[in-house]
């Protein structure tokens, strides 16, 4: 009999409605009660997803991505490498965050534990990253929250200690950080911009939308100063602009 077991999600309500975010691709879909009770039973372990399941139930978790792998193959040995390069590590540098999402997987940011990454922890993880990339010549650090501009010390530290050990290395390191805009004053746009970052915004759009999704922790409103932050970080780029900007909008509708 295959068995399977559900990916990560998360799942949330808003105008009365459940949706369910699946966290590995960041898509959320709009689920029915019926499918939400079938979702917290399976996880709950009250029934077992296998083939004696509704096929149709299956059918439905497998378009959401929520079947994460067949047991039955864990019997299976595979012939895999001893040993692959790492290229790309993600730092979580602030678990913590000035936002607060309706939707949020994180718990506020937090992920149940509020706290700042270390730089001496972020140090080793970049001497990590070196190592387990053996051969590797491109190497990629992404910074992640939370609100990663939260912990900006600790992100221009780490770009700086990464950067000399690449070249020891010799090896090219790229950097990337996922924000939700608020924090892209001067100083930190002229600091993204000059080591080439690749900078993914999230941001729900409209003052409606974004207001009631997005508010500042405490209620206050942030589309406007986001709106503003975001503009002048894309000028900032200008024609010339080196890495890469995304805006992603993360709207529940």
């Amino acid at each position: 009999m295959h068995s399977h077991i559900l990916a990560e999600y998360h799942k949330f309500e808003y105008d009365n409605k459940v949706y369910v975010l699946n966290v590995e691709t960041m898509q959320a879909f709009r689920v029915n009660r019926a499918l939400s009770e079938e979702i917290d039973k399976i996880q709950n372990g009250t029934i077992t997803c296998d083939n004696t399941t509704n096929a149709r139930l299956l059918a439905t978790l497998d378009q959401l991505g929520l079947l994460l792998r067949d047991q039955a193959l864990e019997n299976e040995q595979e012939s895999l490498p001893c040993s692959l390069p790492v290229k790309h590590i993600s730092l979580n540098v602030a678990q913590t965050c000035n936002l607060s999402c309706i939707y949020c997987y994180g718990i506020n940011g937090e992920y149940g534990q509020k706290g700042y990454m270390k730089a001496e922890t972020a140090r080793k993880a970049v001497d990590w990253l070196t190592r387990q990339g053996m051969d590797a010549k491109e190497l990629i650090i992404t910074f992640f929250g939370g609100e990663p501009l939260l912990n900006f010390p600790v992100v221009k530290e780490v770009v700086q200690y990464a950067r000399e050990r690449a070249q020891e290395s010799q090896k090219r390191i790229h950097f990337s950080i996922t924000t939700n805009g608020t924090l892209l004053t001067g100083a930190v746009n002229s600091f993204l911009n000059e080591n080439r970052f690749s900078v993914v915004i999230s941001f729900d759009g409209d003052l409606e939308m974004q207001n009631r999704n997005r508010p500042f922790k405490g209620s206050k409103c942030s589309h406007e100063i986001t709106k503003k932050r975001v503009q002048q970080f894309l000028k900032s780029r200008g024609g010339n602009a080196t890495g890469r900007a995304t805006i992603t909008a993360y709207n529940a509708d």
